[in-house]
């Protein structure tokens, strides 16, 4: 009796891990991917930043000047890249939010929780920060000239001075 050979087709399916699992893995391969129609396929071996997960709604290198998120819950969501430059996101949830490389020059996050968000190597140039809390939010290489601080509660902060 011989063995028949067949053509078979595999399909790989990805399961987010749950937050404690996902963590412990410190970089994602994403060559080939597509957001929004454009091309990542630089993206091999980004850096996950270890405190941030991204498990939310997907805004990478989305362009949303102006746009308002007031109110909105968007915890998780990862906004790398984007712009959302002169942005009203009054009163919303970007809680463990990722930021990373965006562009938020004069975007207004008044009253938010930004806790734990990753705002890395953002442009925050003139943002209103006031009353919002982030606490455990990380701003390593941040550009921050001119945002308002007033009333937020940055314990844990990294990259952060509140003087």
């Amino acid at each position: 009796m011989g063995l028949v050979a067949a053509e078979m087709t595999m399909l790989a399916v990805s399961v987010l891990q749950p937050p404690a699992a996902a963590a412990s893995g410190p970089r994602v391969a994403a060559p080939g991917s597509t957001v929004f129609g454009k091309s990542h396929s630089g993206m091999q071996n980004h850096p996950v930043h270890h405190h941030t997960l991204c498990t939310g709604a997907d805004f990478r290198y989305t362009s949303q000047p102006g746009s308002n998120h007031s109110g909105a819950e968007l915890a998780g969501a990862d906004f790398t890249g984007a712009n959302l430059a002169g942005s009203t996101s009054a009163d919303a949830d970007f809680s463990h939010a990722c930021f990373i490389e965006a562009y938020l020059a004069g975007a207004s996050f008044k009253g938010c929780d930004l806790t734990g968000a990753d705002f890395t190597d953002a442009n925050l140039i003139g943002a209103n920060l006031a009353g919002s809390d982030l606490t455990g939010a990380d701003f390593t290489d941040a550009v921050l000239d001119g945002i308002d601080l007033a009333g937020t509660n940055i314990e844990g902060t990294i990259g952060l001075n509140k003087s």
